[in-house]
């Protein structure tokens, strides 16, 4: 039995549930349709009329992580930020997994705290 299962484990009752030999194969089911709502949601953004409003000096990032990440390399962000440029925004890069550190950091730790 590897650790993956074990960490990622059923939350069955009280106490320490089975482990989850199936959450491996649920990561690798949901790679294609993760990299694509991130990808959906950054069209969206750029052609919005108005979300350049929004956007700080700082400008933004977006991610999404698999549904049992182990590290950043199982979230996807977009390399380099979304930025504004006039009266609209522009990734600076496609969405891809890995592609923005602390983004896929903030992300993995909110799950961290989701499962407590």
């Amino acid at each position: 039995m590897n650790s993956f299962s074990i960490r990622h484990g059923l939350r069955i009752g009280k106490g320490n549930g089975p482990t989850n030999p199936m959450a491996w194969l649920y990561n690798q089911a949901e790679r294609y349709a993760v990299l694509e709502n991130v990808s959906k949601v950054v069209a969206m953004l750029e052609e919005s009329d108005a979300f350049h409003r929004l956007v700080p000096e700082l400008q933004v990032n977006i991610g999404m992580s698999l549904p049992y990440p182990r590290d950043t390399s199982d979230v996807v962000g977009v390399p380099g930020r979304i930025v504004k440029i006039d009266t609209r925004v522009k990734a600076s890069s496609c969405p891809r997994f890995g592609g923005s550190r602390h983004v896929a950091e903030a992300i993995l730790a909110a799950n961290e705290l989701d499962r407590r």
